[in-house]
């Protein structure tokens, strides 16, 4: 899982470059913040890795393909843009990457004892969920104070915002369902 992580992790690094010398160049400065974010936090990761605790290989893996499809083909490519159900896919995936994390969680807090499998889905589907409010919460306030549209409000009024979140619910039910049901306790 390391070697996922590792490749994962310099896959984005080197496109997040590219892509900023790209979003410079045509002046698409959310881009260009958003790539110098992401690739600074890649290091971070590096840090807290070596320094304090390991953080799980899966899960920075997940993420950092999760930032490649988001922030770099998403964002910083324009898929948002051009590919309409683009940001579909990228809600069932935060959804599957935040439940993925409530597993993790779930399984370093209750170590050997036994759970029941309705109270573990019911917590991997509610971190799922939680995440999505988040990053709703999230996107209203940059809406709010830069005025921007990343809701979609204009367009598509309050349903983008519940599509998102029916789609964060959907990727939450479906890993719950795995991990609870089907998959093995670490």
């Amino acid at each position: 899982m390391e070697r996922i992580d590792f490749f994962a992790k310099w896959i984005l690094r080197f496109s997040i470059a590219g892509s900023l010398v790209y979003t410079i160049i045509i002046g698409h400065w959310v881009g260009t913040a958003g790539g110098a974010l992401v690739l600074i936090a890649t290091f971070l990761v590096d840090y807290i890795n070596k320094k304090h605790h390991k953080i799980n290989p899966l899960i920075t893996a997940m993420i950092y393909i999760y930032c490649l499809f988001s922030l770099v083909m998403g964002n910083m490519w324009d898929f948002y843009d051009k590919i309409v159900w683009w940001d579909l896919l990228m809600h069932v995936l935060s959804g599957v990457i935040l439940g993925t994390v409530g597993n993790t969680l779930i399984n370093k807090k209750t170590g050997k004892n036994q759970l029941s499998k309705v109270v573990k889905f019911l917590f991997i589907v509610g971190i799922a969920c939680i995440g999505g409010v988040i990053w709703e919460i999230y996107e209203f306030t940059i809406d709010s104070l830069f005025k921007l549209d990343t809701q979609l409000a204009k367009t598509y009024g309050i349903s983008d915002t519940m599509w998102d979140l029916i789609l964060d619910f959907i990727g939450g039910v479906g890993i719950g369902i795995f991990f609870s049901f089907y998959g093995k306790k670490k």
